[in-house]
């Protein structure tokens, strides 16, 4: 049985009954030419397979090619898509302000809405053009009772107050930005009073109205959503969890998941002038005595 893999004006024969009949383009003519025909880098390992079937046949005289593209589409085919945490980022769109949390389980992008959340937007860019996310963690992780594939993970500076921004960020709460905490939702961690938000932030997989602002409670200021990396959000809920205390008990994950570097993808970097005592090391005359 003979199968094709049809492209405009190119046919590929996969089985062909002649091999020698099945050959590569050369570098003989322009190198032009020549990429002219390669796959896009940039798309999926599907598309790239489809592109390589598209690169025109020739006679005999390019048997070492013929060999490598063989073994390329092969490759191709045979390996999966990207992951959607590797997904392009995608382009800037008014009124948001985009950012990448590059974890050491794979990167997660976020929009953040600086028009429906002007102050708890403008509070995290602080923090991320300040460097204090580097080399914190993602520290918990929160799955519902009744369907543990929902939840949210936080992370942030934690307890670190060296990396703390004062004054505190008022609240944003739902009721006044229309904002809701959805699949994919980034939204501001906070102590028991509302005005409390730092530098902790959760992502959340799966709805959680709970979080909403309602009557007789201020809620929570969701600020953005996930754009791509909810892989990479679900697969850091899903590490095994211990210990905590309070409302946290049973929710700090055992692994180190390292947020190595938060960085903004859209605008200029706008660094405060605060001190950052956090990078001040002891002397190793101090750590001598």
């Amino acid at each position: 049985m003979r199968s094709y893999i049809n492209r405009g004006k190119s046919r590929l024969t996969v089985f062909p009954k002649d091999w020698s009949k099945l050959w590569w383009p050369s570098k003989a003519g322009s190198n032009a030419e020549y990429n002219r025909h390669l796959p896009d880098p940039s798309l999926s390992r599907t598309v790239q397979a489809l592109s390589l079937a598209r690169m025109p046949l020739q006679t005999p005289g390019a048997k070492p090619l013929f060999v490598s593209r063989l073994l390329a589409f092969l490759i191709l085919v045979m390996m999966p898509n990207l992951p959607a945490h590797a997904a392009p980022e995608g382009k800037a769109v008014p009124g948001y302000v985009r950012v990448r949390i590059e974890t050491n389980m794979g990167n997660i992008v976020v929009a953040l809405d600086a028009k429906r959340a002007p102050k708890t937007t403008a509070n995290f860019l602080k923090y991320v053009d300040d460097g204090r996310f580097e080399n914190t963690k993602f520290y918990r992780a929160s799955r519902a009772k009744t369907d543990p594939r929902r939840g949210f993970i936080q992370g942030g500076i934690d307890t670190d107050f060296r990396r703390t921004i004062v004054p505190l960020v008022p609240l944003e709460p739902t009721s006044k930005t229309g904002l809701k905490h959805v699949e994919g939702t980034i939204s501001m961690a906070r102590h028991e009073h509302p005005d409390t938000a730092s530098g902790n932030f959760s992502l959340f997989v799966g709805p959680a109205p709970f979080m909403d602002a309602a009557p007789g409670r201020p809620g929570y200021a969701a600020f953005g959503k996930v754009l791509s990396g909810m892989d990479v959000v679900k697969k850091i809920m899903a590490l095994p969890t211990c210990c905590g205390k309070g409302p946290m008990f049973g929710q700090m994950i055992k692994a180190d998941v390292t947020i190595r570097h938060i960085v903004r993808l859209d605008g200029k970097a706008a660094p405060t002038t605060y001190v950052r005592p956090w990078l001040f090391a002891p002397s190793k005359a101090v750590q001598k005595k």
